[in-house]
């Protein structure tokens, strides 16, 4: 599931209904609007971590 998580349409729950648009949404504004990353890492605690890292140009 990790490989595909950004995929659109992709969910573990379509039996209920669920459309699987969430991660690939985020993904897709991070790297477009933002001009960013968004990565996925195991948390030490349990579940699920995300890394979101964008550029700031700093002024002059």
């Amino acid at each position: 599931m990790q490989k595909r998580m950004f995929t659109p349409f992709v969910t573990t729950l379509r039996a209920s209904g669920r459309k699987g648009l969430g991660l690939n949404v985020a993904v897709n504004l991070v790297h477009f609007l933002l001009k960013g990353n968004l990565t996925y890492f195991d948390s030490a605690l349990g579940g699920a971590g995300f890394l979101i890292s964008c550029p700031i140009p700093l002024p002059e």
